[in-house]
């Protein structure tokens, strides 16, 4: 049995921007078990909060999360998506990215959340 709550499969994350294309996150892959403590540690501008806030859903334009998956353990829910969409569930795990955005947006602050660092 997996203890796996966080499964991350070739996230990518782009701005596109008038000076051209920034790939702030470039096919990362993550696995976070349940009970770990995970610090993000890297040089300013290196990708720490795009990569959080893509895993929550926050990037904003002009950004945008080209690729990967964002599987997330979550039993109640898988069995709550999968008849609607099925491509979106493996076991307990759904894929984050593949469900509607109004689904996405509830599951914020009360299934995960972010904390920011600067106000």
């Amino acid at each position: 049995m997996s203890n796996e709550i966080l499964r991350i499969n070739g996230l990518s994350t782009r701005f596109f921007t008038e000076q051209g294309q920034v790939n702030a996150v470039e096919d990362l892959d993550l696995t976070i078990e349940r009970g770990d403590v995970v610090g993000i540690v890297g040089e300013s501008g290196s990708g720490k909060s795009v990569t959080a806030r893509s895993i929550v859903d926050l990037i904003e334009s002009p950004g945008q999360i080209t690729d990967g998956e964002i599987w997330f353990d979550d039993p109640e829910l898988a069995a709550t998506v999968e008849d609607d969409q099925p491509d979106a569930v493996d076991g307990d795990f759904v894929d984050l990215r593949r469900l509607p955005d109004e689904t996405r947006r509830s599951l914020r602050g009360t299934t995960f959340s972010m904390i920011f660092q600067d106000p």
